[in-house]
């Protein structure tokens, strides 16, 4: 329904129309309809007939990359990290993707979504008439793990059902930064060390200040100076690898 609480998932959804709305992200601000029957083809193998992929582009590309690298967050280190953890879904960091979990209200429902970039899958659990699964089911407790076990089977049993693709790429317009995790600003040689990450911006939406040293003193007690426009981090247009890391947390809030 057309309405602003649509966005924080007011209205309720089945998981094909949830599967469907993540290609936009996966594809870069390119929807794709949903079809049932891809070809039809004779006992030798001919196609008979063949269905074209109905899309049509519904998001800025440059938003939504930055949507989908938020997402691959989510699920390298955060609520999805199950569908990683090679004691629960044992999806490996070789196969690129990104996803959400999702618990809807009295845990009635619990979800994720994820893709990589040849595919998008869905995995919810529930009941036809909503009532509580489990006290503290969780999207990241049992749908995370069940995506992550079905993505491996699809890249690594044998025969593997597709290729593992090579890592998205960020459109033009979208800009790169070393960010100083505790003040949100661009790093400079006085904040670095493990609080610097790689965060992406669309390009005239990304920091300009520099961070400053709580104690207001440099490394090594030297003096702050402040680093001017000229000075701070030069752009970066190549995307950051995955990196393995076990969140500290990794229950669902």
């Amino acid at each position: 329904p057309p309405y602003p609480s649509t966005s924080i998932g007011a209205p309720s959804v089945i998981p094909l129309e949830l599967t469907a709305a993540y290609t936009v992200l996966a594809n870069a601000g390119t929807y794709v309809e949903p079809r049932f029957i891809v070809r039809v083809a004779d006992a030798r193998g001919r196609t008979l007939w063949e269905t074209r992929p109905a899309s049509r582009e519904v998001a800025d590309p440059q938003v939504a990359a930055i949507v989908r690298d938020l997402m691959r967050t989510a699920l390298d280190n955060g609520t999805g990290y199950p569908a990683r953890d090679p004691a629960q879904g044992d999806l490996p960091y070789t196969v690129p993707a990104a996803g959400k979990t999702g618990t809807t209200d009295d845990a009635t429902d619990v979800w994720f979504v994820g893709f990589t970039p040849n595919l998008v899958a869905s995995v919810w659990f529930g009941f036809d008439r909503p009532r509580r699964i489990l006290p503290g089911a969780a999207g990241g407790i049992y749908a995370a793990p069940v995506w992550g076990r079905f993505m491996r089977h699809v890249y690594f049993d044998q025969p593997p059902e597709l290729p593992i693709p090579a890592p998205w790429g960020f459109p033009e317009g979208v800009v790169a930064r070393q960010i100083d995790r505790r003040s949100g600003k661009l790093a400079s040689e006085f904040c670095a060390g493990d609080q610097v990450y790689l965060e992406y911006f669309v390009e005239g939406t990304e920091p300009t200040e520099v961070c400053d040293p709580y104690t207001g003193t440099g490394l090594f007690g030297a003096p702050l100076r402040r680093l001017s426009r000229d000075t701070a981090p030069d752009t970066v247009r190549v995307p950051l690898p995955n990196r393995p890391r076990v969140p500290r947390d990794t229950t669902h809030r």
